[in-house]
Parts: C-alpha cells; sequence; structure tokens
C-alpha cells in the first residue's frame, strides 16, 4: 500500500491484517479524492476509522493543513504512528485511541471543526448511521464527509447541517456516500449573518418553469438544516424589498466574470435607491463555476441524468417537470 500522489507520493504504508481491517483499494481512493481534490488544501481533515491512516496521509500529502486520526484499536493506532512516523508529517498529524462516538461527542463539546471527515467503519455494524449525526456537529459550514460502505446500505438524505451529495458504487460490494455542502451560496451566507431571507422574484416578463411556490417549496426541501433561513417572494423592487425588511447586505453569487459586470450595474442600482444595503459578493466553489439554472434544464429536458447537478430532494420533482422524454 503506497501514497497515491502529492509530497508523499510513493511512500509505502505498513497496514494490519484481520476480519476487521479492509484497506481502501487504489481504485476506491483515487475516486475519493478525485471528488474532494478543490476542497484539500489548507484542510483540517478528521480520519474516524483510521485503520493505517492511509486516507488522511493521502490528504497531508495532497495538501491538508492537518488531520486528526481516531481509531478504538491500539494495534492500528500503533501502526497509524509508524505510518506518520515514516512519512516525517508528525507535526500535522493528531493520533487518538478512542471509540469514535466518544471522540466525536468529546470534539462537538470542545467545538472542534473540520473540512474533510473520513468515516470508512467495518460494515454491517450500523455504525455510519450512528456517527452521521454527530459528525454534523463538528464538520464546518462547508464541510465535506466520506463515507465508505457496504453497497446496500442507504443512507438518509439529510442529517443535521449534512446534505446528501452523491452516492457511487464500486462493484458489487463497495459504495461512496458523500455529504456536503450543495447549497453554496445559501450555506455560506447562513454562516455569515444572524438571519437570511431567500427571495424569490417574480418577473411578469418570463415564463418560468416553476411556479413561485414550487420554487418556494423545493427551496424549504433542500435547507431545512439551516435554522436561520426563511423564503419569501416578492414581485416588486428588491431595493423596497429590503428597505421594508430592514435588511442591511444583498447577498449575490458570482460564478464568472460576466456575472459581474450585470451584477455590478445592479448593486450600484440598488446602493442608489437603498443607500443603508450594502451588496455582498459571494464567488461560488470552482466545481460550481459551469452550473445554471438552463444548463439543468437542457439536461432534464431531453432525459439526462441531472443527478450530480440538483439536491436529491428535489431532484424526480424537477426531472418529472422537465422531461419530455418519458
Amino acid at each position: 500500500m503506497r501514497v497515491i500522489t502529492g509530497s508523499l507520493r510513493g511512500k509505502r504504508l505498513v497496514t494490519l491484517e484481520g476480519l476487521d481491517v479492509r484497506p481502501t483499494s487504489d481504485k476506491v481512493k483515487e475516486a475519493v479524492f478525485s471528488i474532494i481534490q478543490f476542497d484539500l488544501p489548507a484542510a483540517q481533515v478528521l480520519d474516524l476509522f483510521a485503520g493505517s491512516g492511509q486516507l488522511g496521509i493521502e490528504a497531508i500529502s495532497r495538501g491538508a493543513k492537518s488531520c486528526v486520526f481516531v481509531d478504538r484499536s491500539r494495534d492500528a493506532v500503533d501502526i497509524v504512528r509508524k505510518n506518520v512516523d515514516s512519512c516525517r508529517i508528525s507535526s500535522q498529524a493528531r493520533i487518538v485511541n478512542s471509540d469514535s462516538i466518544d471522540y466525536l461527542r468529546r470534539a462537538a463539546k470542545n467545538k472542534a471543526e473540520f473540512d474533510i471527515v473520513f468515516a470508512d467503519p467495518p460494515y454491517e455494524r450500523g455504525l455510519l448511521e450512528r456517527v452521521l449525526p454527530l459528525i454534523s456537529e463538528v464538520i464546518k459550514p462547508l464541510g465535506t464527509v466520506v463515507c465508505e460502505h457496504e453497497s446496500e446500505l442507504e443512507l438518509p438524505e439529510t442529517v443535521g447541517r449534512l446534505c446528501l451529495y452523491r452516492k457511487y458504487s464500486y462493484g458489487k460490494k463497495i459504495a461512496l456516500t458523500v455529504y456536503k455542502g450543495h447549497l453554496d451560496i445559501m450555506n455560506r451566507a447562513s454562516a455569515l449573518f444572524d438571519r437570511v431571507i431567500v427571495l424569490v422574484s417574480v418577473n411578469p416578463k418570463k415564463a418560468p418553469s416553476f411556479t413561485p411556490e414550487e420554487r418556494v417549496y423545493m427551496i424549504k426541501s433542500v435547507t431545512g438544516h439551516l435554522k436561520n433561513i426563511e423564503i419569501e417572494t416578492s414581485d416588486g423592487l428588491l431595493a423596497e424589498y429590503v428597505r421594508e425588511k430592514g435588511a442591511t447586505a444583498i447577498v449575490k453569487g458570482l460564478r464568472a466574470v460576466t456575472d459581474f459586470e450585470y451584477e455590478f450595474q445592479m448593486a450600484l442600482a440598488n446602493k442608489k435607491l437603498y443607500p443603508e444595503a450594502e451588496t455582498v459578493f459571494l464567488v461560488t466553489r470552482s466545481e460550481n463555476m459551469y452550473l445554471s439554472s438552463s444548463v439543468v434544464k437542457q439536461i432534464a429536458s431531453f432525459g439526462g441524468d441531472i443527478s450530480a447537478f440538483v439536491p436529491p430532494q428535489i431532484k424526480d420533482f424537477i426531472e418529472q417537470r422537465l422531461c419530455r422524454h418519458k
């Protein structure tokens, strides 16, 4: 077993043997790091069922700032320590000999937070279902949780602040379920402000695919984990609505330079109409830059798979409305 790439590329790691030990294969490991590649730089990582520590070590090799390795087995902890020492990354690693549930409870109490959590417990023990609610207490608002498990296990779509992003299958036995902040701008705005109103604007000159009520329904379906979010509709000027609510900021998401040109003009106009409110631009995450409602509509209208582009809670609702080939 070796580190695949990064600063520790090719470094050989030792592992344990036994029924509870199931090192992640290179194929699955490569898939994991393809999914989280943009989240790794400077990330704080938790390798929850560490085993040999290969996932946490791979993360550090690829740019993560630090990793906490947790395993209840003393033998596993000794192996992790050997691998960490061999890779000379002791300053970036903390190794904890503890039951995963006990560790997560302590971490939540101490207000620890992680950007990435790997959860790869022994199969068929019911451990993932027990630890996910606790992981949701220590994951950052935009964090990512990668769960490796038996393929027949179906995990919930939402757990606390976690929202299911996608499930991947590898052969007949292994699956990955990924939870992450898929609702990028709303998640980030929720973390920045005490109260956030998501406004569904009604433009009488347009013929949208969904009614205002349906759009509100879809947003509510995917923001239940955000307790300071409200959803409302308006058919008037944005600046007037902001004035009526006494809001202090207008949050806009930016995908590209072309977005900025238009939004910059709107920001200046809104500032003129209501000087007390500032416009705050949040640049979208790199993996979402190409995404737009028109892209999703086009894919869905031709019967394409939109599961990678929309939250699972509303996928079927969108497909039933837009797919003209079913």
